[in-house]
């Protein structure tokens, strides 16, 4: 017969009492730990979590319920209005002059639209573009001739448009943004627009300490080399003005955030949703047919992926580059290391 619990030596009851409790603990908390090296500086998630032996039940890393989109949009304002009483002594200054070129004005249904780059642009004019024309195109490239800016009107009418039109912005979670701006405009572009982000920014090699060959890519007969994602991250979470670029500038040096009173926030991971509650709230009657269908975003495919393989000490700085755009928007630094770490765990699951 098996000996009771009170039978076994005091040494082992205690060691079985320490193991009874880690086990528990492994099964109520979210535990990943670092593979432990001496002479290692950088850890990268995808490459040095370990999962205990412990097996972790898929139903620990689920999301919880999500609220309705005007309850949503009556977060982000609350968000964005509370950032923005605590940057109070910021919020005095007038409306930068680059934020007044990047207004977008639709004088048919006084709308002013900032736009920031890899946050759904391209469908966001093409919406505007057939609300102030009556148009249903998809396919037309707007340059500046098919827009309005506000920048083009003089100072009065500036000033009147900021102060009675509904002011429209999309922004986007920073990790993923960067992600879609990097695949975007060194990977899938064609053409000359390609080949100049590549040879303007080949600088940003520099991060990598790139001497070694690497893949190349001939334009006109010129060779450069191409731009990985480390180094593309590296450079920006430098900070520095040589390879700052609007497609991935945050958001709070775009569009002046807090000297602007904004009637609707949208973001671009529910931006399909947004236009229709925009349209409700602005009311805009039946042009919901230029509303877009909803796709799956590039950038949240593969910014999941990407930062997996970053250092944990790079994706900190680009925290920290961009916590203002984390905190007045409502997204969460936090969360997406959580995310990052939950994939990690998924493909480890999956690879077990």
């Amino acid at each position: 017969m098996a000996p009771s619990f009170y039978q076994i030596p005091r040494s082992s009851r205690r060691r079985y009492v320490y193991v009874f409790f880690g086990i528990v603990a492994l099964s109520t908390i979210f535990f990943v730990r670092f593979r432990h090296d001496q002479n290692k500086t950088e850890y990268v998630l995808g490459r040095d979590v370990i999962l205990p032996q412990k097996t972790i039940s898929m139903s620990t890393i689920q999301g919880s319920e999500p609220m309705s989109l005007e309850q949503e949009q009556a977060k982000r304002m609350a968000v964005f209005k509370d950032y923005c009483r605590r940057q109070q002594a910021k919020t005095m200054k007038p409306v930068a002059n680059e934020t007044i070129s990047r207004f977008i004005v639709n004088d048919k249904y006084k709308i002013l639209y900032c736009f920031v780059p890899k946050t759904g642009t391209t469908t966001t004019k093409h919406v505007f573009y057939n609300l102030e024309h009556g148009t249903n195109t998809t396919t037309l490239f707007l340059g500046s001739k098919h827009l309005k800016f506000l920048s083009e009107y003089t100072d009065n009418e500036i000033h009147r448009r900021l102060e009675t039109y509904i002011k429209f912005i999309v922004v986007r979670d920073p990790l993923e943004r960067l992600a879609s701006s990097w695949k975007n405009k060194f990977m899938d572009i064609r053409g000359a627009m390609r080949y100049w982000f590549i040879e303007h920014y080949q600088s940003m090699l520099e991060t990598i300490g790139d001497n070694e060959p690497g893949e190349k890519i001939t334009y006109q007969d010129v060779k450069w080399k191409h731009i990985p994602f480390l180094a593309f991250i590296r450079a920006i979470a430098r900070n520095q003005t040589r390879w700052m670029n609007p497609h991935w500038q945050p958001v709070y040096q775009l569009c002046s955030p807090c000297q602007v009173n904004w009637d609707y926030i949208a973001h671009t991971e529910t931006l399909v949703e947004d236009f229709h509650l925009f349209f409700k709230k602005a009311g805009i009657v039946g042009r919901d047919n230029i509303i877009p269908k909803m796709e799956e975003r590039v950038g949240s495919r593969f910014y999941l992926e990407g930062f997996m393989k970053i250092p944990l000490e790079e994706i900190q700085r680009i925290g920290e580059l961009y916590q203002s755009d984390y905190d007045m928007f409502g997204y969460s630094f936090q969360e997406d290391l959580d995310n990052l770490i939950k994939r990690v765990i998924k493909e480890k699951l999956h690879g077990n």
